[in-house]
């Protein structure tokens, strides 16, 4: 950029010096015959030092003449570029592209893409795109890409990525678009998969060819730089906040979900302290020395685990269990006397959890 402006400094420079030495030369021409006469005369007179100042004058005439025609010839010939080539102008994109942030590097994609005999190109959504971020057709095929900036050599990880999303939304094609290169393990991985991998040289003749198609568009306005940047800008604004919108529903959700499994396991304790006051009146009223000193919950179980002190016996208990279940409202054959907590000595009596408890449980789980 500096060597370009420099040098157009010089060739306009060039130009002035050309005026102004073609103004002194047509001058020059006019006092020619004058100064001859001059010289003659300060000659004729002896007066040397006069002379020789108009001699000097008559001399540079055909001097000029030598510089003009070898400033014709050479420099005022070459034009004044204002403009950036072509090709630094795709320089400059890339360059531009190389700082890009992932959202708007996939947007700036889809739009290549769209100049590039690419079909109804759309852009999946931030997140959960399963490893593709454009969906595009081209011809009869229907291409899943994925779009890496990156700044080193891209490994296998996006070739899998694509594999697996060409899968999901039926794609006939894969590719992985970058502003970097593939190693040889990626190629590889790309030849035995269908993928197309698209590095930053492909990149650039796809640059070239939305550089030509905007040329041939005589009639429309070509976006700036600046503008382009912004309108990039908006789009990965309004994508970010429309991610962040989701991250908060999704927030939302889970403090809600926390709150409804605080509510179930407060609802399942009362339930169980409750019930465990209900079963020791039973045995109050029936004259059982059994005592609840804990309970645990197993596989929509609540087990009780309880002490029978002599003279209680085990079997007292259990043929009084269809009544026990009659008293705390359970179906006869779902409680259960056991041997579960061996260790202590203790028997384990077992209820099942509720319905209603459980249909809300399964309620939270879905």
């Amino acid at each position: 950029m500096f060597k370009q402006i420099l040098k157009n400094f010089f060739i306009l420079l060039s130009y002035a010096l050309f005026i102004l030495f073609s103004i002194a030369r047509v001058v020059l021409k006019l006092l020619l015959p004058f100064n001859i006469l001059l010289v003659i005369v300060f000659l004729l007179a002896e007066a040397i030092p006069e002379a020789r100042f108009y001699v000097f004058f008559t001399a540079l005439y055909p001097i000029l003449n030598v510089i003009l025609y070898i400033m014709k010839k050479t420099i005022i010939t070459k034009p004044i570029n204002f403009h950036k080539t072509k090709k630094e102008h795709i320089s400059e994109k890339l360059s531009d592209i190389d700082t890009m942030v992932g959202l708007d590097f996939e947007h700036y994609c889809a739009d290549i893409l769209r100049q590039n005999d690419f079909k109804n190109v759309e852009v999946t959504q931030s997140t959960g795109d399963f490893g593709v971020d454009i969906i595009a057709y081209k011809g009869k095929l229907k291409y899943a890409i994925q779009c890496k900036r990156y700044s080193g050599n891209l490994g296998n990880a996006p070739i899998q990525e694509v594999v697996a999303g060409m899968s999901y939304y039926k794609c006939q094609r894969g590719a992985v678009i970058t502003n970097s290169h593939f190693t040889e393990s990626a190629k590889k991985l790309a030849r035995a998969n269908n993928v197309a991998l698209w590095d930053r040289e492909v990149l650039e003749s796809m640059l070239a060819k939305c550089e030509k198609i905007q040329e041939s568009k005589v009639d429309k306005k070509i976006e700036t730089k600046e503008t382009s940047n912004e309108h990039y800008s908006e789009r990965a604004e309004y994508a970010q906040k429309l991610k962040d919108y989701e991250e908060t529903m999704e927030q939302a959700k889970e403090v809600a979900k926390e709150e409804q499994k605080r509510e179930c396991a407060k609802l399942l304790h009362d339930y169980t302290v409750e019930t465990a006051e209900y079963i020791s009146k039973f045995c109050q009223m029936n004259n059982y020395n059994l005592e609840i000193v804990g309970f645990i919950y197993e596989d929509d179980q609540i087990i009780y685990e309880v002490d029978i002190s002599a003279p209680t016996r085990a079997y007292q208990i259990s043929q009084s269990l269809s009544r026990l279940a009659d008293y705390i409202n359970v179906k006869s054959r779902d409680i259960k006397l056991s041997q579960k907590f061996v260790k202590s000595k203790h028997l384990g009596l077992s209820i099942p959890v509720p319905e209603y408890i459980k249909v809300k449980i399964m309620t939270i789980i879905a």
